[in-house]
């Protein structure tokens, strides 16, 4: 004999018979649970990945490294001959030396480049034992013994087309040769689309080690092995090797005094634990938008469970008149609630792996050379999107569970509950208190300098951005009946009654439709305010250009990599007969008061290296406009800097600043004068004759080329150029732009960016469509009775149809404007800002801002396909039959 439950386990039984018998009312809101959840695990589990596949290469590279040192500070690097000459030592097994930076380009004979996928094409040398850093395996054919020898890593040959015996043309910064590949080889690094060129020890030094100086020394002791190989040997991760190392470690320190010598297996943790900060920060940047995702998808489930419990009241009333307690209902949908977050959770994380491995397949497809280690699930990728996806759903259920356990026994009997007036009244007056005290911040953050330094000012325009967001939110019941009312007469016109009807419908419950307008809203604010940001950063940065750059031709190095101009082309460019003025903008491993050029494409710790005259009207090619002092290089010894390292270090002309080498010994240079910031320029630019005294000329790159014709004619630039792409074409990956051009280029950099950002806020806008469909359906369900009246008196499926587009068009516009309005007010706060930091002119996108609110139209249109198709099937008996 059964038995029935009682108490909590049949409220348990309520909520399961709930969830299952309202599965289509609450599919699109477990579906939003499942997009935030799944972007989280997603990005948990991609930057995992990495995260392994780098810690797999570094400690795969080092794992017979036993000692490694590396140039200490007011040195120029560890001279290579006394390197060399630790082979001679019988504690000793193998020497690897290596020059920061080695990179360089390879290309077919053709002069075809092969791709990397944007990974790093590095130059390696081959010990006298055949063996590189890392260790080889898998050698196929003769290593290099001359120049014009090398051997590259078998992934690269097979992805290229290429085989031992062909021909290849490797250039770097200083040269430009062919090459014969006399053999191929695997490696740990040899993963995604690196490519790794191995020359004779020799030919390396020769090419990469300036002043014969090498940066890393690798050393592998004499009968130490690695942990779990066969035959004799130490083990290394025993005692007694720590033991062998340590005494080695100090005779090596004699052997190259003033270097840092230190253990392999620290140099790999070093190095793995850089790895692992650089991609947190990919980590918590990518979550972000998940949350974002989040945020949206929780005023969508709260949205639904709140039409869900209006349209439940009989049934809540019922169950309190056979005895059920507040409390009881409130934990019934509670736990309605709690189900869905897990259900939905437990989805996005199953998405998530999906997700990764979509991803994997496309970097594949795309050949983008970023490694990839198997997937591995941990409590990072599982417990905290789970976590968090169950807990916000939970949140954003329990209001409407706590309406729902204050619905009295008597609503048995009478119709569903309705909104009430004071609760918005009074919602209103809070988002007056909240608007003032946003637009307050706003407007203090973005005019009053006296509120301090920049961070500052920007956190209070993000709390002010915070605050117009609440206060729209709770306004927002009593500002949608307005601008509905505007829009649906708009919108409706040409339909007759059916766009009245339609705009009637939007009015009749503003705080539903102010709910879901919102989740549009949010998206659109970060949209609006990115737009301004890129449309501002783009007409600045072609501005800058345009006023500052006065060359005809612009000729530089391969984007996004560390390779410089090759020297030889700037020698071979004054030699044109129709060069006019030449200016050669260099580049060189130094810090002005810590701070790096930071541009991509630069030398990492970079900072530009000049001996131009950048006097407005010298004719050099690059202009400044200076400020304080002289902006004059030429011949001098000192460094120019910008207005914001001149505020930061409270510097002046006249003053010194400290400017530091890669071993982190510091110099005080004089500071010549003061300039508007430039993007093409970092904060400083260091005179040529003062970087040479620092480290040398020969470790000194070029960045840029500004390059004019002797004569001003269309005929004689045109011409110019033709000869300056003749000059260029032997070194395969240098580029000749025009000044136009060379514009275009700067500004892609930022299209890029915000391509990126578009795409990741696309999960917001998803879900928000999501809650657009959701609330649509929910209200066909609702007006069931009403609708089926319609097609009583007359009103056919497709008039129907058309009412509910008309309604979801009005409510996706008018989260549109909401978030245009609120969103063009944050980003002009934050760009006023940045009119002390080189925005010269604050560029609204009035043209992302009117595609996105015509965008919004359309998506009103998608997301009420189904709502509208469902509404036009309620046959007319459903008038009379309320089933």
């Amino acid at each position: 004999m059964s038995t029935r439950p009682t108490g909590a386990g049949l409220f348990v039984r309520i909520g399961a018979r709930s969830i299952i018998a309202h599965k289509l009312r609450l599919v699109l809101t477990l579906l939003s649970v499942v997009i935030g959840t799944a972007f989280m695990t997603g990005s948990a589990l991609f930057t995992a990945q990495l995260e392994d596949s780098f810690t797999a290469i570094v400690s795969s590279m080092f794992d017979d490294v036993d000692i490694a040192a590396t140039g200490g500070p007011g040195t120029a690097g560890i001279p290579a001959d006394t390197a060399r000459a630790l082979r001679g030592n019988p504690a000793v097994s193998k020497v690897s030396l290596l020059a920061d930076p080695a990179t360089v380009v390879v290309a077919r004979p053709d002069g075809s480049v092969l791709p990397t996928g944007g990974a790093p094409t590095q130059a390696l040398p081959v010990g006298p034992d055949g063996g590189m850093l890392g260790g080889t395996r898998d050698v196929t054919g003769d290593r290099p013994t001359g120049p014009g020898q090398v051997i590259i890593n078998a992934t690269a040959l097979d992805t290229a087309g290429l085989a031992i015996g062909d021909r290849v043309v490797v250039v770097g910064p200083t040269f430009t040769r062919q090459a014969t590949i006399t053999g191929s080889y695997s490696s740990a690094a040899d993963t995604g689309g690196w490519i790794g060129v191995g020359f004779d020890e020799d030919t390396y030094l020769d090419l990469f080690a300036a002043g014969g100086r090498v940066q890393m020394v690798a050393i592998s002791l004499t009968g130490l092995k690695n942990d779990g190989a066969p035959g004799p040997g130490i083990p290394r991760g025993s005692d007694e090797a720590r033991t062998v190392i340590a005494e080695a470690t100090a005779g090596i320190e004699k052997t190259l005094p003033g270097a840092f010598v230190i253990p392999g297996a620290t140099l790999a943790d070093q190095t793995t634990g850089q790895l692992k900060q650089a991609l947190s920060f990919l980590r918590y940047f990518l979550w972000a938008f998940a949350g974002i995702a989040l945020l949206v998808a929780t005023f969508l489930i709260s949205n639904t469970f709140a039409m869900i419990v209006a349209q439940r009241t009989r049934e809540f009333a019922l169950l309190r008149a056979v005895g059920a307690s507040r409390a009881q209902i409130t934990a019934a949908v509670t736990g309605e609630a709690a189900a869905v977050g897990l259900i939905g959770s437990a989805a996005g994380v199953a998405g998530g792996v999906g997700l990764v491995s979509l991803v994997g397949v496309g970097m594949d497809h795309l050949q983008i050379g970023l490694p990839r280690s198997a997937m591995t699930l941990s409590a990072t990728s599982v417990a905290v999107p789970m976590l968090v996806g169950t807990v916000l759903t939970i949140l954003a259920g329990y209001v409407p569970a706590r309406r729902a356990g204050t619905v009295a026994p008597v609503a048995a009997i009478a119709g569903a509950g309705t909104e009430t007036h004071d609760d918005v009244r009074t919602r209103f007056i809070a988002a007056c208190g909240l608007f003032t005290f946003g637009v307050t911040l706003l407007a203090g953050g973005a005019v009053t300098e006296s509120l301090g330094t920049t961070e500052i000012r920007v956190w209070f325009i993000g709390a002010g951005a915070a605050a117009l967001i609440g206060g729209l939110w709770l306004a927002g019941p009593v500002v949608v009946v307005p601008v509905v009312a505007f829009l649906g007469k708009i919108v409706g016109a040409p339909f007759g009654a059916v766009g009245h009807l339609a705009a009637t419908n939007g009015r009749r419950f503003p705080k539903r439709t102010a709910s879901t307008a919102f989740a549009l809203t949010l998206g659109l604010i970060m949209v609006t305010t990115i737009g301004m940001l890129g449309a501002t950063m783009k007409a600045n940065v072609s501005g800058m250009i345009d006023d500052t750059v006065t060359a005809d031709y612009v000729i530089k190095g391969p984007t996004g990599s560390t390779l410089t101009v090759p020297e030889p082309l700037a020698e071979a460019v004054t030699r044109l007969d129709d060069a006019g003025q030449v200016a050669v903008l260099r580049t060189a491993s130094l810090t002005v008061a810590g701070k790096t050029r930071g541009v991509p494409g630069g030398r990492p710790n970079s900072t530009d290296v000049a001996d131009l005259d950048f006097t407005p009207g010298a004719g050099s090619g690059l202009e400044l406009n200076p400020v304080a002092g002289s902006v004059n290089l030429t011949g001098k010894a000192g460094v120019i800097i910008d207005t914001d390292l001149a505020a930061k270090t409270h510097t002046l002309p006249g003053d010194t600043i400290a400017v530091g080498t890669p071993d982190g010994e510091e110099f005080a240079v004089e500071v010549l004068g003061v300039y508007d910031p430039f993007s093409g320029l970092g904060e400083a630019v260091i005179s040529q004759r003062t970087a040479q005294a620092i480290i040398g000329e020969s470790t000194i790159g070029i960045q840029n080329i500004f390059a004019s014709s002797v004569r001003r004619d269309e005929a004689s630039i045109a011409r110019f150029g033709e000869e300056l792409n003749t000059a260029a074409a032997p070194y395969l990956v240098v580029s000749v732009l025009t000044k136009q051009q060379f514009s275009d280029l700067s500004v892609a950099g930022v299209d890029q960016l915000l391509a990126v950002l578009y795409g990741l806020l696309a999960l917001a806008v998803i879900t928000a469509i999501l809650g657009i469909i959701n609330t649509l359906a929910l209200s066909v369900i609702e007006r069931r009775t009403e609708i089926g009246m319609l097609r009583v008196v007359g009103g056919w499926r497709g008039q129907i149809r058309t009412m509910i587009y008309l309604e979801s068009v009005v409510i996706a516009v008018t989260g549109a404007l909401n978030g245009a309005v609120v969103g063009v007010a944050v980003g002009y706060a934050f760009l006023s800002i940045m009119t002390s930091h080189g925005i010269n002119t604050i560029v609204i996108a009035w043209d992302t801002v009117a595609a996105m609110i015509a965008a919004s139209a359309v998506v009103g249109v998608i997301a009420a396909a189904f709502p509208a198709h469902r509404a036009a099937a309620t046959p007319p008996l459903a008038a009379i039959v309320n089933d």
